[in-house]
């Protein structure tokens, strides 16, 4: 899921739990607003994604 707001553009996508704490840990990644309990991952945008990492 892509969105945008008036901090710029983000990505969200949905893990399972283990991947989501590996993924916070590298500090690029925050829990998604909302529905992050659930396994959500958000990334922003303000630099190129590296699509490789994120499949």
């Amino acid at each position: 899921m892509m969105g945008e707001n008036e901090e710029g553009s983000g990505l969200s996508f949905k893990s399972d739990q283990e991947t989501q704490e590996i993924l916070l840990q590298q500090g690029q990644f925050f829990k998604t607003p909302y529905i992050g309990h659930h396994g959500w991952v958000s990334v922003k945008a303000i630099e190129p994604l590296e699509w490789g990492e994120l499949g």
